[in-house]
């Protein structure tokens, strides 16, 4: 569905880049009849993560827009854009987000997860080097500052290798 949405807005653009070039003797007025026609509103799965103060899987209308989403999941706003980036599923295909390995992960990377700010990226980095890897994903709540909540909101966005 998405990449019929891109089609149709790169038709729109060429359309556009060309609408100068044409005359207004070579058009040809075409009229257009009014129905009301019955339509449900499609609904697209999307994964947010990242920045965003609400990391997770949104459904949202297909005629949302990317601005849209991103207050939903609590985006913050700055002066630069934000990065985007889009990767599209086949249907039926169940989103599976990568998850971050605690064991593995520097401290930028740790950041991104939800709850974890740069104060507490250093202490899981800190923690695994004084006490070597963590044995599984719960295991993070040994480090200073994360406690049940934080972990249930990283749970599915971590992992642990050996």
């Amino acid at each position: 569905m998405l990449v019929i949405l891109l089609l149709a807005a790169a038709t729109i653009v060429g359309v556009r880049a060309l609408l100068p070039h044409l005359r207004a003797e070579e058009a040809t007025a075409v009229e257009f009849k009014e129905e009301s026609i019955p339509t449900t509103e499609a609904t697209l799965s999307v994964a947010v993560t990242g920045a965003v103060d609400h990391p997770g899987l949104y459904s949202i209308a297909e005629t949302s827009s990317i601005a849209e989403l991103l207050r939903s999941a609590g985006a913050a706003k700055s002066e630069r854009p934000p990065a985007i980036d889009v990767h599209v599923h086949h249907a039926g295909n169940a989103f599976q987000p990568q998850r971050v390995d605690i064991n593995r992960a520097e401290a930028w990377l740790l950041e991104a997860l939800p709850g974890i700010g740069p104060e507490r990226a250093m202490a899981i980095v800190a923690y695994r080097t004084t006490n070597g890897p963590f044995a599984c994903p719960e295991g993070i709540m040994l480090v200073e500052g994360i406690g049940e909540g934080t972990f249930n909101s990283l749970r599915d966005f971590i992992t642990a290798s050996q």
